[in-house]
């Protein structure tokens, strides 16, 4: 009785474990997009955006407390925070900008992206 149990169990884990892996390789810009609004709302955050230096400065934010500035490296965006902001939104205010030219930023060919512009920008959004 017990192991028809257990075996039924496995069963239909293989099984959702293959829907998954086939609407994965069916559609993985659809799975990706489900996952970080997953991740999203299980950590209570909101897309926001918000004017800085005449460009649309596109965040996320949630929680409550302090406030708790998340900034993303080279080649990512505010959803690397996802999985992270979970933990935090319970205590701080979690704030995770796109820094212009990553995630969904405006990206002009012509503006400078360099370090120190990057700091200037984020400190203008800040602001």
């Amino acid at each position: 009785m017990v192991f028809t149990l257990v075996v039924g169990l496995v069963a239909v884990l293989l099984a959702l474990c293959a829907v998954v892996i086939g609407l994965n390789w069916l559609t993985p810009l659809a799975m990706a997009r489900w996952l970080r609004n997953a991740l999203r709302s299980v950590a209570g955050l909101q897309v926001k955006t918000v004017d800085v230096l005449g460009q649309p400065y596109p965040y996320l934010v949630g929680g409550v407390g302090e406030t708790l500035v998340l900034v993303h490296g080279f080649t990512a965006d505010k959803d690397t925070w996802g999985a992270v902001a979970r933990h935090l939104t319970a205590r701080y205010t979690v704030i995770a900008p796109d820094l212009p030219g990553f995630g969904d930023a405006t990206r002009d060919p012509d503006a400078d992206y360099s370090l120190d512009a990057q700091v200037e920008n984020l400190r203008a959004f800040l602001q």
